[in-house]
């Protein structure tokens, strides 16, 4: 049975989205080991994910998304942007 979770996005957060001109569709939330982002390891494609921020009392609801897809940080950056996390050295 799908799961759901909500990520509560802190409003300087929202407000630097704004500022960046990104006004969605919303593509990917990153997972963490905080409280406010639902771990990887909890998750199953199908789950949904609510990202939701709080201002002068009022909570916003910023989108609804289902999982599509569990994707590590290093591949989703090679993959969407070419870049690859360089490899230390061992002397």
């Amino acid at each position: 049975m799908p799961e759901s979770f909500v990520v509560l996005w802190t409003l300087e957060r929202c407000r630097w989205l704004q500022r960046v001109g990104d006004h969605g569709p919303l593509e990917v939330v990153f997972g963490g080991p905080h409280q406010s982002m639902p771990s990887i390891e909890a998750m199953r494609i199908g789950d949904s994910i609510y990202p939701v921020f709080v201002n002068t009392g009022t909570l916003y609801i910023i989108a609804g998304m289902k999982v599509g897809s569990l994707v590590s940080p290093d591949d989703y950056m090679r993959q969407r942007f070419g870049i690859v996390r360089p490899t230390a050295k061992m002397w």
